[in-house]
């Protein structure tokens, strides 16, 4: 007799129990989750800020190349029609060549970020 009053409180603490581990594998989930988009997040935006420090350089430098360019032509559009085609033929041969590339190394690395 004394074992069917100790069996239900048995019960009750496997129950019990079983309520915890379900919440801290719940709780560990959240944690494992919660590092995951953060070590995204913080890529993504170091990565916009170097694009962006990158982007102003760029422009810079283009802005210079172009009146350099109209300079020795004596003409400051030519300078920058021409820095304009430059641009236009490096964006046709990404276009044509490396947009599977670019795309496979993007997404390689974002899988790569998700299962770190």
């Amino acid at each position: 007799m004394d074992n069917s009053k100790e069996n239900p409180n048995q019960i009750e603490i496997l129950l019990k129990l079983a309520e915890e581990y379900g919440l801290t594998v719940l709780t560990l989930w959240k944690f494992k989750a919660a590092d995951k988009v953060s070590d995204i997040v913080s890529s993504v935006i170091v990565g916009i800020g170097v694009f962006i420090i990158l982007f102003m350089v760029l422009f810079m430098v283009t802005i210079g190349a172009a009146l350099l360019i109209g300079s020795m032509l004596d003409c400051y559009w030519y300078g920058f029609f021409i820095v304009a085609g430059f641009y236009l033929m490096v964006a046709i041969i990404l276009k044509i060549f490396a947009q599977k590339w670019l795309k496979k190394t993007i997404a390689d690395n974002l899988i790569k970020n998700i299962f770190k």
